[in-house]
């Protein structure tokens, strides 16, 4: 039996070819945490970040989150 040597790139990062998927999701998944942190930071200090990510947010949800987002604000605000 022929010994392979292969190696695994992500994003021009080398990787561990066996575990590289859970790797990248768990590497993703800190990047997006990090965004949050990130976004809320400069929300709270320039409003209109605020409302730029908010007009591409619902421009890109489909319909149905749509809604619910419209009965969240209904709920809370108390208003039709």
């Amino acid at each position: 039996m022929e010994d392979l040597n292969v190696s695994c790139y992500v994003d021009d990062q080398l990787v561990n070819c066996e575990t590289w998927e859970t790797e990248t999701a768990d590497t993703k998944l800190k990047q997006r945490r990090q965004l949050c942190d990130d976004l809320y930071w400069l929300i709270k200090q320039d409003k209109d970040i605020a409302e730029e990510i908010m007009d591409e947010y619902v421009y890109m949800i489909d319909d149905t989150r749509a809604h619910e987002l419209m009965k969240l604000c209904k709920d809370e605000l108390g208003s039709d």
